[in-house]
């Protein structure tokens, strides 16, 4: 989504990837063992792309320059992931630049950047 996911109280993403412009709020991510759920925020995914391209086939340096700027800019406080009940582990979350695994289940998570890293309570 280019702005907002918003699940339900009762929602849950299993594997597979979440993206989103802004934010993220869903109840439940992951659930199986095997599944790898990833959740993204970042430029918005419809421009992330085309946004590489350009980066790949644009001579001009101070262009490339200013587009990975862009591509890895420090989050801004609108970016948020809000999940309201439970994470399970193989899970992998990513703000921006900052980015975790998540290697044990955690209920109510809070997301937080600390020392440049994302942090999971």
């Amino acid at each position: 989504a280019d702005n907002q996911i918003i699940g339900s109280d009762d929602s849950f993403a299993d594997g597979g990837i979440l993206q989103s412009g802004k934010s993220i709020s869903i109840s439940t991510i992951g659930k199986s063992k095997k599944s790898f759920t990833e959740v993204e925020i970042c430029v918005a995914p419809a421009l992330k792309e085309e946004l590489k391209n350009i980066i790949n086939s644009e001579k001009n340096e101070e262009l490339q320059n200013q587009l990975s700027n862009l591509l890895n800019e420090s989050t801004d406080s609108k970016n948020k992931i809000i999940i309201k009940n439970k994470i399970y582990k193989n899970s992998f979350f990513r703000i921006n630049k900052y980015a975790k695994m998540v290697d044990k289940n955690t209920a109510d998570p809070v997301f937080s950047i600390e020392n440049n890293a994302l942090k999971i309570n």
